[in-house]
């Protein structure tokens, strides 16, 4: 009898090659449907838009007070002194001397607290007590001449200078209030300014604290000439315009003339978290919405009056503490998520606003068990990388998402437990969640000499879902540490469905010939990464490859994990594969 002739198939080799998942985090799609922009977590790695994944840098000490409470304000005021605020206290750290001075040991409200730097100048709003200004002063005594204020006045045997921005003089004792202060005056040396002024020094220089006749606030922002209080009431209050006297914002009383203070509420938003400036707009945050407003000057017959205007309000989500205006718009968290606002739309149209939720991939659900009310925000330029610091699964602060903004890709860092960040001049600063430390972020390669632990991990589609499937080989590029060994770990479902957790391992370390004498700084193959992004200084450039294989499989899912005090970046990772036959499964049963 004639029998057809049978071909058969023969297996299909193919090769998947991924750039560490360059669109960051995805935990709303199916992992076995996400393409290689994406991935099941990334960990303590900053997403680089060359692409690939470099290893973040530690924090290291900067100082402690003793306390577990946390510090909740922490801002720079000169060059030299960082403001403090925690529990019922405000205190100044000197960095030249390592030293912290209370300030204010009595404040009426525990833990909470909004600080401003303005001029030579802080100003400070505490729940329960009125906005309190902090300026530096200098006691004198044996006057033999009137100073005058916006003069320089110079100490004779220290050498120290300041600009007076006030004189509280008494007849042959006095004060006087200093700003733009270079070097330290000396106790009972004379001092003397341009114009006759002359002294003696009477003890040290000091920080005095002056409540104003001010609102008690939640939140205050110096924002063009006008300091902002937002309150629990939903109201924002202003001062009146700064005029170059000082002291400035002593008139918080409102009125109707062009440069007086004012009053402004849309108490639909509940108590005020956050108040940030969007172009000519103050954009205010509250529980349950967020609005914006501006002041118009008009000319009525001669006198110039102002106008309080507001151009949107939404009932919403609102916004929580720690709104940010940074190059990729302001940002703000909710229980959605991390939103970026580029421009606030209509007043009477509910969906123009031009915003967009920069954690969409986390999916909504990540957020229901995330606690923002202690968040901050930070923006890494050179990184393009947005920070929100907050609790996950916790009351305390215990995870840093990041967004990399023009990737639009999310990430996380774990292992800097970080209440608040200060930016000083692109240097940035964490306060510690469990205690009153502060902390240089971004620093060395330990978390306060802790090990970094980094983890990777993503599913590969290398072929059909219901075919079975071989890994034949893998490849890696990478910079590593000369000590560096990262572990690549693979899990895979078998024809049944059912995972199988590290099925393969293997240890990716430097191939020794790729070192030089000294240990750094050669590549093994090529010179650098593309685009140069990489900080390869004492990285050498590593190619691995292997070829371990796993039969029979239905997905595949490759993990990177590394724990350590060394640096590294990895570029990308290949793999080859082959398709095999098709899953047989009989599980369906036939109703019809």
């Amino acid at each position: 009898m004639y029998r057809p002739l049978e071909l058969k198939s023969l297996p299909q080799n193919s090769q998947v090659t991924s750039v560490m998942g360059k669109g960051g985090l995805d935990l709303s799609t199916l992992p076995q449907m996400m393409d290689l922009n994406h991935c099941l977590d990334n960990t303590n790695y900053f997403i680089k838009s060359d692409p690939g994944l470099d290893k973040r840098e530690g924090h290291t000490e900067l100082f402690n007070i003793t306390g577990t409470d946390g510090i909740v304000m922490f801002e720079k005021y000169t060059d030299d002194l960082y403001m403090i605020g925690y529990k019922n206290t405000v205190a100044v750290y000197r960095i030249s001397t390592d030293t912290v001075t209370d300030i204010k040991t009595d404040f009426v409200y525990d833990g909470q607290f909004s600080g401003q730097k303005y001029g030579d100048y802080f100003f400070v709003a505490s729940p329960s007590d009125a906005i309190g200004r902090i300026s530096q002063t200098l006691d004198y005594d044996g006057q033999t001449g009137n100073f005058t204020v916006g003069q320089i006045v110079t100490g004779t045997t220290s050498g120290a200078t300041a600009v007076i921005l006030e004189d509280s003089d008494s007849g042959a004792t006095g004060t006087l209030t200093l700003g733009s202060i270079t070097g330290t005056f000396l106790n009972n040396e004379p001092i003397t300014d341009p114009l006759g002024g002359a002294a003696v020094v009477d003890g040290v220089l000091d920080f005095t604290y002056t409540a104003l006749t001010a609102p008690m606030a939640l939140v205050i922002k110096a924002a063009g000439a006008r300091m902002y209080a937002g309150l629990a009431d939903g109201s924002v209050h202003y001062s009146a315009v700064d005029t170059g006297a000082n002291p400035p914002f002593t008139n918080w009383v409102a009125g109707t003339g062009g440069s007086d203070p004012g009053t402004i509420a849309y108490r639909n938003a509940g108590r005020v978290n956050s108040i940030e400036p969007l172009g000519a707009l103050m954009l205010v945050f509250g529980d349950t919405g967020k609005w914006a407003f501006h002041s118009e000057i008009q000319d009525s017959s001669g006198t110039l009056k102002k106008v309080d205007i507001t151009d949107m309000f939404r009932n919403d989500l609102g916004g929580g503490r720690g709104a940010k205006t940074t190059k990729a718009g302001l940002a703000y968290v909710n229980s959605q998520g991390l939103w970026l606002l580029v421009a606030v739309g209509q007043q009477n149209i509910k969906y123009s606003d031009q915003e967009s939720v920069a954690t969409l991939l986390l999916g909504t659900k990540y957020f229901d068990d995330f606690d923002y009310s202690n968040c901050d925000i930070a923006y890494l330029p050179k990184k393009q990388t947005l920070l929100l610091t907050g609790a996950k699964d916790s009351d305390k602060n215990n995870i840093i998402l990041t967004y990399h903004t023009g990737l639009k890709a999310n990430g996380r860092f774990r292992g800097m437990n970080i209440m608040r960040f200060m930016d000083d001049n692109g240097t940035l600063y964490g306060t510690a969640t469990n205690s009153n430390t502060v902390f240089k972020l971004f620093d060395g390669n330990s978390d306060n000499g802790n090990e970094i632990w980094t983890s990777y991990k993503q599913e590969i589609r290398t072929g059909s879902l219901e075919q079975l499937q071989t890994l034949l080989g893998q490849y890696a590029h990478g910079f590593l540490s000369p000590s560096s060994e990262i572990t690549i770990s693979f899990d895979i479902y078998t024809n049944e469905g059912v995972l199988v957790e590290d099925k393969l391992k293997l240890l990716w370390t430097v191939d020794g010939s790729a070192i030089e004498s000294d240990g750094y700084s050669t590549a093994s193959w090529g010179t650098s990464s593309i685009g140069g992004d990489t900080e390869a200084a004492n990285l050498v450039e590593d190619f691995c490859g292997g070829r371990e294989r796993i039969n029979n499989y239905q997905r595949l899912i490759i993990k990177f994990f590394e724990h350590s005090k060394l640096r590294h970046s990895i570029s990308w990772f290949s793999l080859q594969t082959r398709q095999k036959s098709p899953i047989r499964r009989r599980t369906l049963t036939n109703i019809t």
